[in-house]
């Protein structure tokens, strides 16, 4: 989007081998990203001014930031179907597939997107491969066949269309067919797009409108022209304000995506604009600590259980400091893992709940960890024993 001059990353792990995710990521075609290997995690860097996620797309145009019209959001469907299709024929599965697991990245012939509605060019591309939903309560098991997520995301999108206010009668009729479409294949599915625009002289989507249905490139703009300016000066008074460095990112897309709405209002609505900034009823959660502290209580607990179950059969002298300070050094790199809960800024909506699972996960992460370490010491106290008899 213009004016959303900063960098933000989307953290992601696989169980998968490295070779198999380099395969996939490969073939899915976006390149912005990082394998970490020793930790089995995939980190993307986004430029948010080419660059979307589409659960943040369909929130723009939600709140009125954004004007798409209904050819565009048809097409904008049609191109997830058909990427999903690509990756079936590569026999690629993902297993996890929501609406903040898709981006768009513009072409380079499209400009950024900003509060003008404009001709869209970009590529569709999915995140997430082979990573749970740890923000949900049941992520051990809780999977989603991808022909059901694309279903589910395409009725999300169409459903989307109403807010561009339809009146003719035919043109809703052939959203309610669409709908059901996707419900039957795939394609049927694209063979109903390809009629719709051909009925409405929009033939593979050459013009993004729908003749007599579509009015956004050439009505009703004046205002939004005249407020550009406006909307850029704030966002980048924002950026002054909030965004010191790629490493407060995250504050800072939850400052931006909660102050929209207030500048949307503003362009829209007011007779002389004025400036939007973060009001002081506004949410913001910076979970920085419960990422980097340690439960010192549950480690502790830990081992002097895991010693105490030992102790019952062999007696070892047992250094618990030396031991701790292994897993707090372990822990240090694995609780990397927690940077995925950063990727979603719309936990504010569900703030307990995001909470919890943070710490289920992150409780999850010091079990492992503290077992393995203790593991690691046992195998060496064993291995000397071993050398002494000899």
């Amino acid at each position: 989007m213009e004016g959303f001059k900063f960098q933000s990353y989307l953290t992601y792990t696989y169980k998968n081998s490295q070779d198999q995710m380099k395969d996939i990521l490969q073939k899915d075609g976006y390149l912005d990203y990082k394998i970490i290997p020793e930790f089995n995690l995939i980190r993307y860097k986004i430029n948010n001014e080419r660059v979307i996620r589409l659960d943040n797309l369909l929130f723009l145009f939600k709140t009125y930031y954004l004007k798409i019209t209904i050819a565009q959001l048809i097409q904008l469907c049609l191109q997830i179907v058909k990427k999903y299709q690509n990756l079936q024929q590569n026999s690629i599965k993902h297993n996890y597939l929501e609406l903040n697991r898709i981006l768009l990245k513009l072409d380079e012939k499209c400009q950024s997107m900003s509060i003008l509605p404009q001709l869209l060019y970009y590529t569709i591309h999915f995140t997430g491969y082979d990573c749970p939903f740890y923000e949900k309560q049941d992520y051990q098991y809780n999977q989603i066949v991808d022909e059901d997520a694309i279903k589910s995301i395409i009725l999300q999108i169409l459903n989307c269309t109403y807010q561009n206010e339809i009146e003719e009668e035919k043109m809703l009729d052939n959203i309610k067919k669409l709908k059901n479409q996707i419900k039957i294949s795939l394609d049927s599915f694209i063979q109903s797009v390809q009629t719709i625009f051909i009925e409405y002289s929009n033939r593979d989507n050459e013009y993004q409108i729908l003749q007599k249905i579509d009015t956004q490139f050439n009505d009703k703009n004046y205002k939004r022209n005249s407020r550009k300016t406006n909307v850029q000066k704030n966002l980048s008074n924002l950026q002054n304000m909030y965004y010191n460095n790629d490493k407060n990112w995250f504050l800072y897309e939850q400052y931006l995506y909660q102050t929209i709405p207030l500048i949307t209002h503003e362009f829209r609505k007011a007779y002389i604009y004025q400036e939007q900034k973060l009001q002081k009823d506004i949410k913001i959660f910076d979970f920085r600590q419960l990422l980097d502290e340690y439960d010192e209580k549950l480690i502790l607990d830990l081992i002097n259980q895991n010693i105490a179950h030992i102790s019952e059969s062999c007696k070892f002298e047992w250094d618990i400091n030396i031991i701790y300070n292994d897993i707090k050094l372990i822990l240090s790199e694995e609780l990397q893992k927690l940077q995925y809960f950063k990727n979603d800024i719309n936990f504010f909506k569900k703030e307990k709940n995001f909470i919890d699972q943070l710490n289920q996960f992150k409780q999850s992460i010091q079990k492992k960890v503290t077992y393995e370490a203790f593991e690691t010491c046992l195998y060496l106290k064993y291995f000397q024993l071993i050398e002494e008899l000899i």
